[in-house]
């Protein structure tokens, strides 16, 4: 490396400003807290399957959800395993939300993020955490740089009609790569909508995963070539 260095040939590494890696750091800070709080979930998801409970709601964080769980009859440990978990998740969402209005009110703010939200599927927080996540990218001399940076790197091998997903990778560990799959799925929610059974139809042939993360990985490209 030092010789690279000595000849000129080692590239440069990009550090954002500060104020992005401020922005960063606050959005992982959310997806962190989010992870946690799907945890504390999953546990009393896990405790009323244990004692073979039925007919849980889907979202037991919700009013119906509290109601659901405060009339259970169960044994006094999973009371008290539940109880917990709830005043964890009551103890993340408390932090949890001003950081979140903050983060969309600085999304809505910023021309770059409004024009990203123009596309299918992307929200506030979803351009909000790709943008940062991605940094300059004029840096990049090719769009499909923009979906490595992000994490997501994909190939299908397709004859006609049949598709067969090859391996998926996810190169990185932020929260780039979530979102732009939510951003995805968001995207498919709305194309069924709007064109009806033709492209569900088209879509439902391809792997789900592969599906959604190659959508996602067409948002990055069309961040970076904005």
């Amino acid at each position: 490396m030092r010789e690279l260095l000595a000849d000129g040939r080692l590239a440069d590494a990009w550090i954002p400003p500060e104020h992005v890696r401020q922005w960063r750091s606050r959005a992982r800070l959310r997806h962190t807290l989010i992870g946690e709080r799907t945890q504390w979930m999953g546990r009393i998801g896990a405790t009323l399957f244990h004692d073979g409970v039925s007919g849980t709601p889907e979202r037991l964080r919700m009013r119906a959800g509290r109601a659901f769980l405060d009339g259970l009859v169960l044994p006094e440990d999973a009371r008290e395993r539940i109880e917990i978990a709830l005043a964890m998740v009551e103890a993340i969402d408390s932090p949890l939300a001003p950081l979140e209005r903050e983060l969309r009110q600085l999304a809505r703010r910023q021309t770059g993020w409004r024009a990203l939200m123009g596309l299918y599927g992307i929200g506030e927080l979803t351009s909000l955490v790709t943008l940062c996540e991605l940094g300059d990218v004029g840096r990049l001399s090719a769009s499909r740089k923009a979906v490595r940076m992000a994490g997501i790197d994909i190939g299908v091998h397709r004859s006609g009609d049949s598709g067969r997903p090859r391996a998926v990778r996810r190169l990185s560990r932020s929260s780039a790569p979530s979102r732009a799959a939510s951003a995805s799925r968001s995207a498919r929610q709305c194309s069924k909508a709007r064109l009806g059974g033709l492209i569900a139809r088209r879509q439902d042939r391809a792997h789900h995963v592969v599906g959604s993360i190659g959508r996602g990985g067409r948002i990055c490209v069309t961040v970076g070539r904005r």
